[in-house]
């Protein structure tokens, strides 16, 4: 792996679940890489997605909650979320 190459690439996920008041789309397109001996930091508004972001580029959402669109690359794995476009579940 050259130093330029990310350990870490998410690019374009999506994270949804169900309320009572319909589908919320908690994350909608975010994209990031970390690179070795780097730090990535991720901040935002309270119910802005931090939270699920991160699990759910993983596969391993909440039960209910939506991944989709999502392509994943660590080192030299590439893998769509949790089976593109399914539901997670632990």
């Amino acid at each position: 792996m050259s130093a330029a190459e990310a350990l870490l690439r998410v690019e374009d996920l999506h994270v949804e679940f169900p309320s009572e008041d319909g589908v919320v789309h908690a994350v909608d397109g975010i994209t990031y890489q970390v690179h070795a001996g780097r730090t990535l930091g991720i901040v935002g508004e309270s119910g802005s997605g931090k939270t699920v972001s991160s699990p759910a580029a993983r596969g391993r959402g909440s039960p209910g909650v939506s991944c989709s669109k999502a392509r994943t690359y660590s080192r030299s794995r590439k893998r769509g979320c949790a089976r593109s476009g399914a539901t997670t579940s632990r």
